[in-house]
This record gives structure tokens, C-alpha cells and sequence, in this order.
């Protein structure tokens, strides 16, 4: 009787450490729609950042030029 009673918790404790192995259903495979705005270049926008990078690497000279530059090309334009 004791030895039954000890074989029951130890099997299923063999159980539950089993992994579980259900069947997934598949997903479709759904492609994804190519963007294009990563690849768009702005000379305004390369030059004004450039500029803010040499300004935080404190190399003040090349990025007064960077934002002239970004200036010529949009004179309007307030943040620069």
C-alpha cells in the first residue's frame, strides 16, 4: 500500500515534466510590404545632421560648415 502511494506522485511528477508537443496550424506566410523611406536621400537632412554630430563631438568648425551648407539648400527653414 505505501509503495503505491509513493509510485503514483513520482510518475506523475514524470509526466508533467514532459514537454507538451501540440499541433500548431501553420500561419501563412504573408510577405511584407517594401517601404522606400529609408532610402530616400535628402541633402538638407544629411547636411543639418552632420552638422548636430560634429557639434556633439565638439568639432565646431566642420559643423558651422555642415549647416551653412544645410542653410544654402533651405534658406526658410527655422531650426538651422
Amino acid at each position: 500500500m505505501k509503495k503505491s502511494l509513493l509510485i503514483i506522485p513520482f510518475l506523475t511528477l514524470l509526466q508533467v515534466g514532459q514537454p507538451v508537443n501540440a499541433q500548431v496550424p501553420e500561419k501563412p506566410v504573408v510577405e511584407m510590404a517594401q517601404d522606400d523611406l529609408g532610402n530616400v536621400t535628402d541633402a538638407f537632412q544629411e547636411h543639418f545632421f552632420e552638422g548636430l554630430k560634429q557639434k556633439a563631438i565638439e568639432n565646431y568648425d566642420k559643423a558651422i560648415d555642415a549647416l551653412v551648407q544645410a542653410l544654402a539648400l533651405k534658406p526658410d527653414e527655422p531650426v538651422v
